[in-house]
């Protein structure tokens, strides 16, 4: 189960990172390399902070 504390603190630290321009140590460390559901729970909730500020979605990620 993904815990949303944990989505919460690494959307934040990369929306930190993109906002610096810093590098940070990977969140990989943080989550499992298997763990998609909290991957992609931490990029759904980062989309949804943009969209909110005012950009909007212009392509989507069709394979991994």
């Amino acid at each position: 189960m993904t815990d949303p504390n944990t989505v919460h603190e690494l959307a934040a630290r990369l929306r930190e990172a993109e906002a610096s321009r810093r590098t940070i140590e990977p969140v990989r460390g943080t989550i499992a390399l298997d763990d998609m559901t909290t991957a992609y729970a931490v990029q759904q909730a980062n989309v949804e902070r943009r969209i909110a500020a005012g950009e909007r979605v212009v392509g989507r990620k069709i394979g991994l």
